[in-house]
């Protein structure tokens, strides 16, 4: 039998166009649907954002808001100050992200209302709006993983960059159920390669632009810690200062606007409801999906979410601390690799 004759190391020059034109087309029919339930989220902050102002999304439930104090904040950390809700098209959601999405959805929503419809209506065309800036995250990942592979192979760097842009998991979430984890995911990616050419402070900036969209990536802290321990304490607390005084620009105009209290309130709204969600790493939506199996349910997206109070009468065990030890084991990983 034959040797199988090896690859070109210089691809058709139409090959990487075709396959950026088959990733936009499975994207295409997606971009009008509604998708995941979280789109009315969406929709409310773009909508309340550019209604109200950015600022004030961020509210409390009372209408005199407490001084800020130690204590107030405390009472914020803790949930004792009950969040104020947005609303659009008879939803009303709580604002419970960190204020870099709001400021998406409020450019979004800007040029939603300038283009599209002052009066902000929904449809698929708002669906499409708030979806392309998924899409683009998405292309300009591939690009910057094919970017840098390209430096040692052609067919590895259209290997990689295919690999992100026709994976189906990212299509579905996002051109078709709409969530937002492409953003944070390229600021992440473009940190990680940063680092992969000597710049550590390019990983400590995308770092904090990706926390100022999303909290989970405060997981990633102990790995930068990791990642980046052998250049010196000093370089250590420079790169955490920069990190820190970006997640302080973001927010400083809701604190010098008095919303303090009120952006404490809603990024730990999460952490006080019945559910793990994801600060648990969704092991507790794979517990779900294994209750539902076993209960008749059948196989398929898992249609009940067990409650934190569900789960402790299942005997589940705290899934947040097993979550969280396995992350620390993948960061154990991570330091022992790279150091």
């Amino acid at each position: 039998m034959s040797a199988v004759p090896p690859l070109p190391r210089r691809l058709p020059a139409a090959l990487l166009p075709a396959v950026i034109v088959l990733g936009l087309l499975l994207r295409l029919p997606g971009l009008p649907t509604v998708g995941t339930s979280d789109m009315g989220v969406w929709k409310a902050w773009a909508y309340a954002t550019t209604q109200l102002g950015i600022t004030n999304i961020y509210t409390l439930r009372q209408k005199l808001p407490p001084p800020l104090t130690p204590a107030t904040i405390r009472q914020a950390l803790a949930g004792d100050l009950p969040a104020g809700k947005v609303g659009y098209q008879g939803r009303a959601v709580f604002v419970d992200y960190p204020p870099g999405l709001p400021a998406v959805l409020w450019a979004v929503g800007s040029v939603y209302r300038a283009l599209v419809s002052p009066a902000f209506a929904d449809g698929a065309a708002l669906n499409v709006a708030i979806k392309l800036p998924l899409v683009a995250a998405e292309a300009l990942t591939a690009a910057l993983l094919w970017a840098v592979a390209r430096r040692r192979d052609a067919r590895v760097a259209l290997g990689v960059a295919a690999a992100y842009w026709l994976n189906p998991t990212v299509i579905l979430a996002g051109s078709l159920l709409a969530y937002f984890d492409a953003l944070y995911g390229l600021l992440l990616v473009a940190g990680g390669l940063a680092l992969l050419r000597g710049r550590a402070a390019g990983l400590w900036a995308g770092w904090a632009l990706a926390l100022s969209l999303k909290l989970q990536p405060l997981l990633l802290l102990p790995a930068l810690l990791a990642l980046t321990a052998r250049r010196g304490a000093a370089r250590l607390l420079g790169y955490g200062g920069l990190a820190g005084a970006i997640l302080l620009a973001l927010a400083l105009p809701y604190l010098l606007t008095g919303h303090t209290l009120a952006l404490l309130t809603g990024l730990t709204v999460n952490a006080h409801e019945d559910y793990l969600s994801a600060y648990g790493l969704n092991v507790w939506w794979l517990w779900s999906y294994g209750w539902q199996t076993t209960h008749g349910g059948g196989w398929g997206v898992p249609t009940h979410i067990l409650s934190v109070a569900q789960l402790a009468r299942q005997g589940a065990g705290p899934l947040d601390l097993w979550a969280l030890l396995a992350f620390a084991g993948f960061t154990v990983f991570v330091a022992l690799t790279w150091l």
